[in-house]
């Protein structure tokens, strides 16, 4: 489902957001005229969260990106206190990682 939020400077963004239990896939599409997802991880996590009842301490999510057909996906790790995620951190994972990851729930 496209998500539309704020980015930098005020300007209209969107990415796509697909949801399985706690895992969450943020694919920055190349439709997007603002800011990246990677640049608005904290920020859309925050809002995913609180608009789909997602529990934020089981919270995986993956960044996806797409170049000529191939996948690329982040996993990206955040603290959370105070009511909201900060502190992002990305990891590099496999297409294959990700569909592991996807299907099972987990890490």
């Amino acid at each position: 489902m496209i998500h539309e939020f704020q980015g930098i400077n005020g300007v209209t963004s969107h990415c796509d957001i697909t949801i399985n239990g706690n895992v969450v896939i943020c694919t920055e599409l190349i439709s997007n005229p603002g800011t990246s997802v990677t640049n608005m991880a904290e920020a859309i996590a925050d809002m995913v969260v609180a608009r789909y009842n997602l529990d934020p301490h089981k919270l995986i999510w993956l960044e996806n990106y797409e170049n000529n057909h191939n996948k690329f996906y982040d996993i990206v790790t955040f603290n959370y206190r105070d009511g909201r995620f900060t502190d992002p951190s990305w990891q590099s994972i496999s297409s294959e990682r990700a569909h592991v990851i996807w299907h099972t729930n987990s890490l």
